[in-house]
């Protein structure tokens, strides 16, 4: 499985699933040399967390995922399964149709998808005012958060939270929808 991340809270889940006993093949995040260049908010350095579980690590040069070297390394690997959390960034179609079973993610959202679609949808939901967040677990395509929605977990927005709480309580939702599909995620890596 390669696991795709560029935030703090992304590392929370891939020790998740380590601690869980899903293997990691490789991790897939920004290189060191640009993370500055797109002003990540909750950027985290995962290639630390990668070599000291020996996990293959590859860092890209640009969020687009557009240069050569990249397209390079997707189109020479093959893989299996993709989770990707908190990239915030689309994924190219070339770089999807490399992945035999698909890459998967997470999007919260005020408004169920498709109405929820874009970036920053949890900042939106707390500037708006809403009461609940829609989590939603579903596969990657080649569109703005329009993949095969495979699960909606609900949780509560109080006038306290602030865009750590929601990240976190995204975070929870998302280690129980991959506990659920944790036994497909170590076997056969067919179907999530």
């Amino acid at each position: 499985m390669l696991f795709r991340s560029v935030k703090s809270t992304s590392k929370v889940l891939l020790e998740h699933l380590l601690n869980s006993g899903v293997k990691v093949d490789m991790i897939v995040s920004l290189d060191q040399s640009i993370t500055q260049k797109y002003h990540i908010s909750g950027f985290s350095e995962i290639e630390g967390m990668a070599k000291q579980n020996q996990i293959e690590f590859f860092g890209i040069k640009t969020y687009s995922m557009k240069d050569e070297v990249t397209k390079s390394f997707f189109k020479d690997n093959n893989f299996n399964l993709g989770i990707c959390y908190g990239w915030q960034r689309l994924i190219p179609e070339d770089v999807l149709d490399q992945f035999k079973t698909g890459v998967f993610g997470f999007h919260g959202s005020k408004y169920k998808l498709p109405k929820g679609k874009g970036r920053s949808p949890m900042n939106w939901s707390i500037i708006e005012g809403a009461d609940i967040v829609h989590n939603h677990f579903f596969q990657y395509d080649a569109g703005v958060d329009s993949g095969k929605l495979f699960s909606v977990t609900d949780f509560n927005l109080y006038p306290h939270d602030n865009i750590l709480s929601l990240q976190y309580k995204s975070l929870f939702s998302a280690k129980q929808e991959v506990d659920r599909k944790s036994t497909r995620l170590n076997s056969s890596h067919t179907s999530i």
